[in-house]
């Protein structure tokens, strides 16, 4: 299999069972999905980093890695070679670690560390169109401050930023 051209972060999702065991795995989400056959069809090599690869439904040539935004040095393992990275992870209905201050607040802004530190090229953030530091939700306040923090870093980024009515939940 050829160098991964894109890494695909995926992870805790909408109704995660608190376990570090997601209830939807790698491919599951539309994003993703679409993501991951465009790239295929325009001849990248894709890798998929979820907590539960042995879930994950994805076309055979995609690359399926384990991987924890919570564990830094297996983001290391997963990133290593990878051009860029595409964020799809959602928080959803997630607590604690799995809730947006464990994600959006801590876990994100590692992966653009790791990110970083590997030479990635590029750092696709899936944020909201709600992302303001004046939101009453700290969901919106945390998607504000991981853009702020792709946008001082150095590091090449994009950040679509489509409503909720454009998203998985």
């Amino acid at each position: 299999m050829p160098a991964p051209q894109i890494m695909r972060c995926v992870g805790a999702s909408k109704n995660d069972t608190g376990r570090g065991e997601p209830s939807r795995a790698a491919g599951d989400d539309v994003r993703g999905e679409y993501g991951q056959d465009q790239l295929r069809s325009d001849g990248q090599a894709v890798r998929v980093v979820t907590r539960a690869p042995s879930s994950a439904r994805v076309a055979g040539d995609v690359e399926v890695v384990a991987g924890d935004l919570h564990d830094r040095q297996s983001l290391v393992r997963s990133a290593t070679g990878a051009k860029a990275i595409v964020r799809t992870v959602q928080v959803g209905g997630g607590k604690g670690a799995n809730g947006p201050l464990g994600i959006e607040g801590t876990g994100i802004r590692r992966l653009i560390g790791v990110a970083q530190d590997t030479s990635t090229e590029h750092f696709v953030y899936f944020s909201t169109a709600n992302a303001r530091a004046d939101r009453r939700g700290e969901f919106f306040r945390f998607e504000s401050e991981v853009e702020l923090t792709l946008r001082t870093c150095g590091l090449p980024f994009s950040i679509p930023r489509p409503t909720h009515l454009m998203d998985i939940w």
